[in-house]
């Protein structure tokens, strides 16, 4: 169990303690809660505390919810609409800016490749279309020819049925 602690970061190391002797004497304060000041390059980052009165939701600069036992020095936003916990270890965010700029590069060349069957697709769509103009074309000359001939055919009908009423 030593070993284990020593491979976490300094604030879970006191976090795990204070909430032992939280349950061990619950005299001595009602809750951990992990202290974050934004902009005060001085404090450590993320140092958990005892409260004596239980917090229901974060009050700067304490915040209630532990950060990831992953994240090695934690330090809370406290602006805009999205409050969490991000890592401030610039080691951690060395890697995490190695993995984001791999994604990048795999999200390129997803796209690159969308953009090629975009094309293809595209130009079957063209080639298709173009094969369709064709045979509608095709069609209204067939219907033309068609039509001729069955106006050729009505009028031949006519010219050759004697008249009626003539020869009674």
């Amino acid at each position: 169990m030593a070993e284990e602690t020593n491979t976490l970061p300094m604030w879970k190391q006191k976090a795990d303690k204070l909430n032992e002797l939280l349950k061990e004497n619950p005299d001595v304060g009602k809750q951990v809660v992990y202290r974050s000041r934004m902009g005060i390059q001085d404090d450590p980052v993320c140092v958990p505390l005892l409260v004596s009165e239980e917090l229901a939701h974060d009050e700067y600069p304490d915040v209630v919810e532990e950060p990831p036992a992953t994240m090695i020095n934690p330090k809370f936003n406290w602006y805009g609409d999205n409050k969490d916990w991000f890592e401030n270890s610039t080691q951690e965010q060395g890697i995490e800016i190695a993995a984001l700029k791999e994604n990048i590069k795999t999200v390129t060349k997803s796209v690159d490749d969308l953009k090629e069957n975009d094309k293809t697709t595209s130009d079957n769509a063209q080639k298709q279309d173009q094969k369709m103009d064709q045979l509608i074309k095709l069609v209204a000359m067939t219907n033309m020819q068609v039509g001729k001939i069955m106006q050729a055919q009505a009028l031949a009908k006519t010219t050759e049925q004697p008249q009626e009423g003539g020869n009674k």
